[in-house]
């Protein structure tokens, strides 16, 4: 109604906070999270410059020096940030709008390990994590998914997928997809591993923390996965979320129609 800008001088980084708090309404944690991360090399080069200050040849040199791998989500996430600035009348264009073409790195060639690479994997890995490099990858479920698995999710030949990692250390019933909420079999082989756990009283968690509280997934990866990847002799390309695709490759190459 005034015609103009709103007279109002924010640095990036406080409107990025600004953002943030109204993104986080409707968002899950995970995503916002995810956010927060790819903010955090724009906060550190732009973060106490004034929003009318940003400057397109300066964004471009920047953006220049980025590693490829995190280039396309951190330039996007910057972008998607300065788009809100300008939709709320902070700005009347988007400096970072102008630098180019926000290209996505090349899709990586998934890698599919054979049995006997996921039992020497298993092999690797302490009690009760060795039962779960088979049971994911025999399932095809996501981490998220495997490490938050109960034991009353276990039933006979049947394994129920109920809730997922929230990313904040705890789990939540899946809500956001409802396709995941659901139940896949058991392999044999998923099914003897899981009847040789040791029980335990102290959590419901068939693969908790050393504290019994649930893994985040990216301590999980680093602090339990890595190692036994590096000391089984796998590429070092192969991550928890590969027995996934081992399973799912299994899975159709035996003819199963369906894969979710």
């Amino acid at each position: 109604m005034r015609g103009g800008l709103v007279d109002e001088r924010l640095t990036l980084r406080e409107f990025s906070e600004r953002y943030l708090a109204r993104f986080q309404v409707d968002r899950s944690p995970a995503t916002v999270k995810s956010l927060g991360w790819r903010l955090a090399r724009p906060l550190a080069e732009f973060g106490d410059v004034q929003l009318s200050d940003l400057r397109t040849g300066e964004i471009a040199g920047w953006e220049a020096t980025l590693p490829p791998r995190f280039r396309h989500d951190v330039v996007r996430a910057l972008r998607q940030v300065l788009d809100a600035a300008v939709a709320w009348e902070y700005l009347a264009r988007n400096p970072a709008r102008a630098t180019g073409k926000n290209v996505r790195p090349a899709v990586l060639e998934r890698i599919a390990l054979e049995p006997s690479d996921v039992d020497k994997l298993a092999g690797e890995m302490r009690s009760p994590y060795d039962v779960a490099i088979v049971v994911g990858a025999w399932t095809y479920l996501r981490p998220s998914e495997l490490l938050a698995l109960e034991r009353g999710d276990v039933d006979g030949n049947v394994l129920h997928v109920r809730r997922t990692l929230d990313g904040q250390g705890g789990t939540k019933a899946r809500g956001k997809m409802r396709r995941s909420l659901r139940t896949v079999p058991l392999p044999s082989r998923a099914r003897q591993a899981l009847a040789e756990l040791p029980p335990r009283l102290d959590t419901r968690l068939l693969f908790p923390a050393p504290s019994g509280a649930p893994w985040d997934a990216c301590n999980f990866r680093r602090r339990e996965f890595k190692w036994a990847r590096e000391a089984g002799g796998l590429d070092e390309a192969v991550t928890p979320y590969t027995l996934r695709h081992s399973g799912i490759s299994w899975a159709l190459a035996a003819g199963i129609p369906k894969v979710t």
